[in-house]
């Protein structure tokens, strides 16, 4: 992986991952630390619902009738970050975002460069 230290293997490298839940948009961001150093930090964005009313398999709900939690999965191969809209106890939304772990190495050191 590539880091501010040149290219370390991501073992050696002790990393947390989060979700910000920002008012426009949802961050999932990576950093990576080397000795208690930070070498590599990664962050992609991802727009959310935020106006009054949400799109929903019910139709359009003004968005206060509904309850909002947030996932983060992690496989093998990728990352998901989930946005779970529930109408009572009823799923009535559920919008994802995909990120591959080896699109992570490339795309994620750009977008670190750009901020």
């Amino acid at each position: 992986m590539l880091t501010t230290k040149g290219e370390i293997e991501e073992t050696a490298l002790q990393r947390t991952v989060g979700v910000e839940d920002r008012p426009d948009m949802l961050v999932l961001w990576m950093r990576y630390l080397l000795d208690a150093e930070l070498v590599r930090a990664d962050a992609f964005r991802f727009p959310k619902e935020c106006g009054p009313i949400v799109g929903t398999i019910r139709g359009p709900l003004p968005i206060e009738s509904l309850s909002r939690t947030i996932e983060l999965t992690e496989t093998p191969t990728d990352f998901a970050v989930a946005v779970v809209w529930r109408y009572g106890m009823d799923l009535v939304r559920r919008d994802a975002h995909v990120v591959t772990k080896q699109a992570s190495v490339v795309s994620g050191a750009a977008v670190s460069a750009v901020g």
